[in-house]
C-alpha cells in the first residue's frame, strides 16, 4: 500500500491492524468516535474495549491503542463539539473513499 490509509472506528481499527488485517504503519491515524478527555477516560474506555471488541487479544490490542494514544494519532472530533461520523459504509478511509477494507 503505497498511501496511508486513515481509520474512522478506535475500536475497529485497532483490531484489523491485532489481526493483522492491515500493518500499524500503513496507518497515518484514527479519527475516532470517542470522547476520552483525560487520561483516566481512556483507561476507562481501554478496559471496556478489551473486555468487548478485542476480546480475542486484548492485549496487542492495547499495545497497540497505546501507540496510536501515545503519539497523538487519534482525533476525537466529539471533544470539540462536532457530530460523531456514520461508519455505515465502512471504518478505513483509503484515497478519499470511505470502505470495510483496507487493502482497497
Amino acid at each position: 500500500m503505497n498511501k496511508k490509509v486513515v481509520g474512522l472506528s478506535f475500536s475497529f481499527c485497532v483490531r484489523d491492524i491485532a489481526s493483522g488485517r492491515i500493518a500499524l504503519d500503513e496507518v497515518e491515524k484514527i479519527v475516532a468516535a470517542t470522547a476520552a478527555d483525560s487520561p483516566a477516560a481512556w483507561e476507562e474506555l481501554l478496559a471496556s474495549y478489551k473486555e468487548t471488541y478485542w476480546d480475542d487479544n486484548p492485549d496487542e490490542c492495547e499495545r497497540i491503542a497505546r501507540y496510536f494514544i501515545d503519539n497523538g494519532k487519534v482525533e476525537q472530533p466529539r471533544l470539540s463539539g462536532q457530530e460523531a461520523h456514520n461508519i455505515a459504509a465502512g471504518h478505513w478511509l483509503v484515497n478519499g473513499h470511505q470502505t470495510r477494507n483496507p487493502r482497497e
